[in-house]
């Protein structure tokens, strides 16, 4: 999430926690677990400049909505408000 909330373009297997929500947000992009698939993936985002500015936006809109201090307050008040 780091690498996220830092605009950084992010690579990521199916199987990590919120991986389908920040490829749905055009955060990351899934990568196949094979080496070579993976480097084909993470060598087509080096040579794609404009694909990583818009990932880097988008991380960043979806770590303000997501995982900023309104939105956990929020989430921690609903969940709260759930329990009672």
């Amino acid at each position: 999430m780091e690498a996220v909330q830092a605009g950084c373009p992010v690579v990521l297997t199916e199987d990590v926690y919120l991986a389908a929500d920040l490829v749905a947000a055009g955060a990351a992009v899934f990568s196949p677990q094979e080496p070579e698939a993976a480097a084909e993936v993470i060598g087509g985002l080096l040579d794609d400049v404009e694909r990583r500015s818009e990932m880097r936006a988008a991380a960043h809109r979806y770590t303000a909505s997501t995982l900023g201090s309104d939105s956990v307050a929020r989430q921690y008040s609903d969940l709260i408000a759930a329990r009672r």
